[in-house]
């Protein structure tokens, strides 16, 4: 089973009180803690901001953004070696990976998450694999591609191009089963 190498342990975790107890609120906020949103800076930019700005308020210190996309490339890396042999439990274990580092809120480069998101639309597609794993295969590509509701969208049209017609083949086979049994292929 992989550990979680890159997350501190509780034990070396000291927090520190953000603020005395006789501190006013007013005495901690100032104007220029308030990211400023540029016209300029694109959405990967926007996403770093966000995401310096909330690591500096955390009392505890963290891994930078680089640290974070070395382990992101380790996982994806793993993930692919895993794909290419074929074994799924393996491809499970670095999959539970890649869920964690999605719940730390970190940016994924757009030529990444495509790439992971037509791999994961790829694995899906493979016959004779248990539903369970083809489930949470599916999951994880709605996880990479799920936008929140007035959110801009994580890739557009021009980002990814998913081939169609392996999902055509295997949507024939499921809703018409009784070519299935007449056509062996």
């Amino acid at each position: 089973m992989a550990s979680l190498h890159f997350i501190p342990a509780l034990t070396e975790l000291t927090v520190t009180p953000l603020q005395t107890p006789n501190a006013s609120m007013e005495d901690d906020f100032s104007m220029t803690d308030t990211p400023i949103e540029s016209v300029s800076l694109s959405d990967y930019e926007k996403q770093l901001a966000s995401l310096q700005t909330y690591l500096a308020s955390l009392p505890y210190e963290t891994e930078s953004v680089d640290q974070m996309h070395q382990k992101l490339e380790e996982i994806v890396g793993k993930i692919y070696i895993a794909a290419k042999t074929q074994n799924w439990l393996v491809l499970s274990t670095w999959d539970g990976m890649l869920q964690c580092w999605l719940l730390m809120r970190y940016p994924i480069p757009k030529s990444t998450r495509a790439k992971l998101v037509r791999l994961y639309y790829e694995l899906s597609l493979i016959p004779g694999v248990e539903p369970r794993v083809i489930r949470s295969w599916t999951d994880m590509l709605s996880r990479l591609l799920a936008n929140k509701p007035g959110s801009k969208r994580k890739l557009e049209s021009t980002d990814l191009e998913l081939p169609w017609k392996p999902l055509w083949r295997a949507l024939q086979k499921e809703l018409w089963p009784k070519k299935r049994i007449q056509d062996n292929t």
